[in-house]
């Protein structure tokens, strides 16, 4: 399985811009894959 790697500069500006979707994204994937994901 390949790797994907996710960086994300200012996190501030991105929720600025779609709060409601970012954070339901990043709470999913931290608690279905979080150990996995290295988050």
């Amino acid at each position: 399985m390949p790797f994907i790697v996710v960086v994300i500069d200012e996190m501030a500006d991105l929720m600025l811009v779609a709060r409601n979707d970012i954070e339901h994204l990043v709470q999913s994937l931290a608690q279905k894959q979080g150990p996995q994901a290295s988050i």
